[in-house]
């Protein structure tokens, strides 16, 4: 049981009869201000030494560098889900460098049988018939004015 430690000396003096004595009072409190004050200047020693002691451009070289591994990281995961919408198969790169990697293939076949020559060949001739005759309304317009 007897294992605690004495009390150590403490800062202030310890309390006695003579302490409830104002003479004795005052001289009490002027010391117990003496050492609070001294107590708060090795503190402030503290403080200013170990502020003295911070390495700024070590703190600043820390963030950056802290910044550089960040965008590392997020340049890599940008590459890497590029990668996976890039084709694998080689028809697949060829239709993405003619730039046909959108277009549904699925469908060419039906979509091709689809398509009626004979009413395509018709408009084609149609439309030549068209172009003539605006071509020769255009000659004889250019006739009449030039006489």
């Amino acid at each position: 049981m007897d294992t605690i430690n004495p009390a150590e000396k403490t800062m202030t003096p310890a309390l006695t009869e003579k302490a409830y004595d104002s003479d004795n009072t005052r001289e009490l409190v002027t010391k117990a201000e003496g050492l609070v004050e001294d107590k708060v200047e090795d503190l402030i020693e503290d403080v200013d030494s170990v502020a003295r002691k911070v390495d700024w451009k070590q703190v600043a070289g820390y963030v950056v560098a802290a910044v550089a591994i960040a965008g590392t990281a997020f340049a890599y995961g940008r590459h890497r889900q590029q990668q996976a919408q890039l084709p694998v198969t080689r028809a697949a790169k060829l239709r993405d460098q003619l730039g046909l990697s959108h277009v549904d293939f699925r469908d060419l076949k039906s979509t091709y049988n689809r398509v009626d020559i004979d009413k395509l060949n018709q408009t084609r001739r149609h439309l030549g018939m068209i172009a003539k005759k605006a071509t020769h309304r255009g000659a004889l317009k250019v006739a009449e004015l030039t006489k």
